[in-house]
């Protein structure tokens, strides 16, 4: 483990906290976005202002936490919390901590998932609309390339 050298910024509990700290350090070190962009060669340009925006267009991701921290100069650290620590210690066990590792795999049948509240026969009728839309060669050729995989499979199955 590297030593801590640095002064403590500030604290960060939820992902706002760690924005307003991201905005407050680019305000400290006086950084345009621009500046800041140059700083991070692997994502696009203009991208610092999408993620610092005061309402940001990006999030933090995988992809860009690391070259926006060596950007602002900055580094995160996860410190144990004393308090909650404490609070979560007052908690009574109702299950062993033998029992609650190895617990049955949860596995929950339901019901196919529908994403539109549509009638039934709703995908027949956008079928048919889309074929209205489309030219009559365009309806031919989704046509034929149907009838071969159709013919595939008949052609693939076991004869008896």
């Amino acid at each position: 483990m590297t030593t801590l050298s640095g002064r403590l910024l500030g604290e960060a509990r939820t992902y706002r906290d760690l924005h307003a700290l991201l905005r407050a350090r680019t305000d400290e070190l006086r950084l345009s976005f621009e500046t800041i962009d140059e700083h991070m060669k692997t994502l696009p340009d203009g991208y610092a202002s999408k993620l610092l925006a005061p309402v940001p267009i990006r999030g933090l991701s995988q992809v860009s936490m690391g070259p926006i921290l060596a950007a602002l100069c900055v580094r995160l650290l996860v410190v144990e919390d004393c308090e909650a620590l404490e609070r979560l210690r007052r908690i009574t066990r109702t299950i062993s901590p033998a029992h609650a590792r190895g617990g049955m795999l949860a596995t929950k049948k339901g019901k196919k998932r529908r994403y539109f509240n549509v009638p039934p026969d709703w995908g027949r009728m956008m079928n048919g609309r889309r074929n209205i839309l489309l030219s009559r060669r365009r309806r031919k050729r989704i046509a034929t390339i149907a009838a071969k995989a159709r013919w595939a499979k008949k052609s693939s199955r076991p004869t008896a």
